[in-house]
């Protein structure tokens, strides 16, 4: 489709916290819920803005 297109790499990151209790969580609407300490550690990542963009972060709801 974009053969001139590199894909970074991937990986899976499987959630089986609970919303709200664990820093990590999947919401009744199934959206991904973090914590604000895990937010605050992906946050000092230095790859923070790739994360971000790809997984679109700030679209999770953060607690």
């Amino acid at each position: 489709m974009q053969p001139d297109v590199e894909l970074p790499p991937f990986v899976w990151l499987k959630v089986d916290g609970r919303a709200s209790c664990d820093d990590f969580g999947i919401n009744q609407k199934l959206n991904l819920v973090i914590s604000e300490r895990a937010f605050d550690v992906l946050d000092d990542l230095p790859s923070a803005t790739s994360y971000r963009s790809a997984a679109a972060i700030s679209s999770a709801e953060v607690v």
